[in-house]
C-alpha cells in the first residue's frame, strides 16, 4: 500500500539506495515520506491531509524519526538522515 497521495508535491524526498546506512537506522517508507514533507516545511496538518492520515500519526512518525536518529530537532534530524544516506533532498 502506498502512502503517497496524488496531491503530494512534485518535489520529493526519497530513501537513499545505500543499504549499509539503512541497516544502521531503519526507517519505514512512510516515516521517510512523512519526515521528508515535514522537513520541507509542511505542517503536521498539511502532511496529514496530503497523505490521508491522522495528525497524531504524523507526530508519531516524526517523534520516532527523532528517536531513531537520536536527535531533538528537525534540522538535526534532516542533517543526520542525509549524512547516513537514509534520505536525500531532491
Amino acid at each position: 500500500m502506498s502512502f503517497r497521495s496524488k496531491a503530494s508535491p512534485s518535489a520529493s524526498v526519497s530513501p537513499s539506495p545505500d543499504d549499509s546506512a539503512e541497516s544502521k537506522v531503519s526507517m519505514s517508507s512512510c516515516e521517510v515520506e512523512v519526515f521528508g514533507l515535514v522537513a520541507k516545511g509542511f505542517s503536521f496538518l498539511e502532511v496529514a491531509e496530503l497523505l490521508h492520515l491522522a495528525k497524531h500519526m504524523i507526530r508519531t512518525h516524526v517523534r520516532r524519526r527523532y528517536e531513531k536518529l537520536e536527535v531533538s530537532s528537525k534540522g538535526a534530524a534532516v542533517d543526520e538522515a542525509v549524512n547516513l544516506g537514509i534520505m536525500s533532498m531532491d
